[in-house]
C-alpha cells in the first residue's frame, strides 16, 4: 500500500493533531487522531515530532495490513477448499455423503488451528492419520485419507496450493500377511458349494395364502427363500473377477458375444475400461438370463439391482450359513484362481488392478513350484 501521508493540526481545534493517509490507486481515505485537544502536550515543535513518529508507526501498521491482505487475496481458505471439493466432478450422492462425512471430521479436528489451507502442514497431517488409524477400520481410512488427498490435489490443479500435505501413508502390513488376509477373505470351495445348494433351494417346503386381487379366492403360493438373481450373480463373479461395482452396471450393449469378450466401462474408477473373455460357464450363465432391461441383471419387476440390495442379501445369505466372507470374497477366489496360470501383467489386465504390486498380492508361489522346469530350462539354453 503506498501511501501519500498527511500531519497537520486541525484549523478548527487547536491542539489536535491528525493523521491522514490516502492510496492513490484506490483514493482510499484512513484517518486516525494523534493528540486531542486539551492533552498535557503544548503544541510545539517537540510536539510536532512525537506526532510525526507516532504517525510513522501508525503507517508502518497499516503498510503490514496492506500486505498481509495483498498475500491473503492469493490464498484459499481451507472451509472454502473443503467445501469446493465435495462437489467436485460428477458423482452420485451416496460418494457426495462420504466425502462430506470425511472433510466435515477432518474440519472439526483441526478446528480453529488452520485457517488456510497453505497452512496444513505433512506433520499436522500424520498427526490426524496416526488419530484416525487407531479409530476406524482399513477400509475408512483408505478411503477417508483418499478423499482427503483428492481435496488438496483440487486446489493444486487451480494453481491454489504448491504441493499436497497430505503424504501417501505407508504399507500397513506387509506383502506376505496381506497376502494370507486376501486368501482368508476369499471364498473356498466347500463354501461355494455350500452356497449353491442354498441358492439352488429357491422355494422352501412351506407355503403362504394370498388373496387373489377382485376374489375373495384365497391361492396358495410357495415361498421363496432367496433372490433369484443371487447365484448368477455369485457365478459371473467367479468367472470374471468383476467387482460387485461393475457388475450391477453391466450392460448387455457392454457384452460382445461374437468376440467373447465382456467390454467393463461403467463404474470403474481410476483404473479405466478393459476387457474380460467370456469362458463357457460365464456364457452359459448370460445366456439363462432374461432380457428385461438393459441392464444384465435385473429385479423381477425389471429394474436393474442397486449394490446395496446385493451386498444385503448376500450378507443374509452368510449370516444364515455362518460363512465369515462379504461379496468380494467371490473376486478374491475367481483372481487366486487365475494367478494360476496367467502372468502377473495379463493377470492385472483383467483384474483392472492400478498398480502391479497389488496384483502381486494374488501370487502365492513358492521357488520348489518352479525349480524342476527353471533347472530343465536352463540346462538347455
Amino acid at each position: 500500500m503506498r501511501v501519500r501521508r498527511s500531519v497537520y493540526e486541525s484549523p478548527k481545534a487547536s491542539g489536535a493533531w491528525y493523521l491522514e493517509a490516502i492510496d492513490p490507486r484506490s483514493l482510499c481515505k484512513r484517518k486516525v487522531t494523534l493528540f486531542r485537544k486539551g492533552d498535557p502536550i503544548p503544541p510545539s515543535k517537540r510536539t510536532k515530532a512525537k506526532a510525526k513518529r507516532k504517525a510513522d508507526e501508525v503507517l508502518r501498521e497499516w503498510q503490514e495490513e496492506a500486505e498481509q491482505a495483498k498475500r491473503d487475496r492469493g490464498r484459499i481458505l481451507l472451509a472454502d477448499l473443503l467445501r469446493q471439493a465435495v462437489d467436485e466432478g460428477e458423482v452420485s450422492d451416496g460418494q457426495k455423503t462420504l466425502r462430506e462425512t470425511a472433510l466435515r471430521k477432518f474440519s472439526g479436528w483441526l478446528g480453529e488451528r488452520v485457517r488456510y489451507a497453505d497452512e496444513v502442514s505433512v506433520l499436522l497431517m500424520d498427526e490426524y492419520f496416526g488419530l484416525l488409524r487407531a479409530n476406524v477400520k482399513p477400509a475408512t481410512f483408505d478411503r477417508e485419507v483418499s478423499i482427503i488427498r483428492r481435496a488438496f490435489n483440487y486446489a493444486i490443479e487451480r494453481d491454489l496450493l504448491s504441493k499436497n500435505p497430505v503424504m501417501r501413508p505407508g504399507r500397513r502390513i506387509s506383502v506376505e500377511q496381506e497376502r494370507q488376509e486376501r486368501r482368508q477373505k476369499s471364498i473356498t470351495p466347500a463354501e461355494w458349494k455350500l452356497i449353491k445348494q442354498a441358492c439352488e433351494a429357491e422355494r422352501a417346503a412351506g407355503s403362504y395364502v394370498r388373496r387373489r386381487r377382485g376374489s375373495l379366492e384365497k391361492v396358495r403360493r410357495p415361498k421363496e427363500r432367496l433372490p433369484r438373481y443371487l447365484l448368477p450373480c455369485f457365478k459371473i463373479i467367479l468367472e470374471t473377477g468383476l467387482r460387485p461395482g461393475e457388475l450391477v452396471q453391466l450392460r448387455w450393449s457392454d457384452i460382445n458375444q461374437s468376440d467373447q469378450l465382456i467390454n467393463v466401462r461403467h463404474d470403474v474408477g481410476k483404473t479405466g475400461a478393459r476387457k474380460i473373455p467370456i469362458t463357457e460357464h460365464c456364457d452359459s450363465v448370460l445366456r439363462g438370463l432374461e432380457k428385461k432391461s438393459v441392464y444384465v441383471l435385473t429385479l423381477p419387476n425389471g429394474r436393474p439391482i442397486e449394490r446395496r440390495v446385493l451386498t444385503r442379501a448376500t450378507t443374509r445369505l452368510f449370516k444364515r450359513l455362518r460363512i465369515a466372507k462379504t461379496l468380494y470374497g467371490f473376486r478374491h477366489a475367481a483372481l487366486y484362481r487365475m494367478a494360476e496360470f496367467l502372468p502377473i501383467h495379463k493377470l492385472m489386465k483383467v483384474a483392472g488392478h492400478k498398480k502391479i504390486t497389488t496384483t502381486q498380492i494374488y501370487l502365492d508361489c513358492e521357488v520348489s513350484d518352479f525349480k524342476d522346469e527353471f533347472i530343465a530350462r536352463m540346462a538347455g539354453a
